[in-house]
C-alpha cells in the first residue's frame, strides 16, 4: 500500500511514482494466483503510464493461471530468469551478484530464483521507494548510493535479457503480457523500435 509519504510529498513525486511502476511491472509477470486482481488494484494507486494501465484492462480478460503455468512453468516455452537468455556459462556469478545487492538494500524476495524477472522488477522498485524516502530527507550519500544500485541492475542484468524477453512475450498474443513488455523495455532505458506492435495490438500511446 502506498505509504502517506508518497500521497502528500509533490517534491519529488517521480521517483514515488518509478517505484510504483517497477512495482506494477513484477505484478503483473507475477502468476495471475489468488490475490492477483487486489495486488493490480493496490499497485496501480500511483501508475498513470498508458503502456501500464492498458496492461492492468487487458490483464482482466487475458490473464490466466492455467496459460501462465503452461507457458512459464518448468516445462513452458518462455523463461522469465536472466541466465537462460545469457550465452555463457555464468548463472551462478549473476545470481551471487543480484544476492548481494539485495543482501546490500535488505530486500526480502519472495523466490527462491534471484535472476527472476519479478524478484529483479520488485528490487527495482524497492531500490526508488528508497531514494524517494533519501530524497525527502536530503540524504545525498543514500541517494547515490541507491541510484547506483538501479543502475547496476539495470545495466548489468536488465539489458541483457529484456529485449529477447519482450519479444517472447509479444509472440504469445496476450495483450496484457505484451503490454507489460513493452513497459519493461521502456523502464528499462532501451528502445522500442526493434519490438514493433503487433497487429493484434493497439498502442495507447501517440505513434509518430
Amino acid at each position: 500500500m502506498p505509504s502517506q509519504a508518497m500521497r502528500s510529498n509533490p517534491e519529488h513525486p517521480g521517483v514515488f511514482e518509478l517505484a510504483a511502476e517497477w512495482a506494477l511491472i513484477a505484478e503483473l509477470l507475477r502468476c495471475p494466483s489468488e490475490g492477483f486482481w487486489n495486488r493490480l488494484r493496490v499497485a496501480t494507486i500511483l501508475v498513470d503510464d498508458p503502456e501500464l494501465l492498458a496492461a492492468c484492462n487487458a490483464a482482466r480478460s487475458g490473464a490466466n493461471e492455467v496459460a501462465y503455468r503452461c507457458m512459464f512453468g518448468p516445462n513452458g516455452e518462455i523463461r522469465l530468469v536472466e541466465s537462460a537468455y545469457r550465452e555463457c556459462s555464468c548463472g551462478n556469478a549473476l545470481q551471487e551478484n543480484l544476492l548481494g545487492l539485495y543482501s546490500a538494500f535488505g530486500f526480502q524476495t519472495r523466490s527462491e530464483v534471484p535472476d527472476h524477472i519479478v524478484t529483479m522488477a520488485s528490487f527495482v522498485g524497492h531500490l526508488r521507494y528508497r531514494e524517494g524516502l533519501a530524497r525527502l530527507r536530503r540524504s545525498r550519500r543514500e541517494i547515490v548510493r541507491l541510484c547506483v544500485a538501479v543502475q547496476q541492475v539495470i545495466r548489468g542484468h536488465l539489458h541483457g535479457f529484456v529485449e529477447p524477453l519482450t519479444e517472447r512475450l509479444v509472440a504469445t498474443e496476450i495483450p496484457y503480457l505484451s503490454h507489460v513488455g513493452y513497459a519493461l523495455l521502456q523502464r528499462s532505458g532501451l528502445s522500442v523500435e526493434g519490438v514493433r506492435y503487433p497487429g493484434f495490438l493497439k498502442s495507447p500511446r501517440k505513434q509518430k
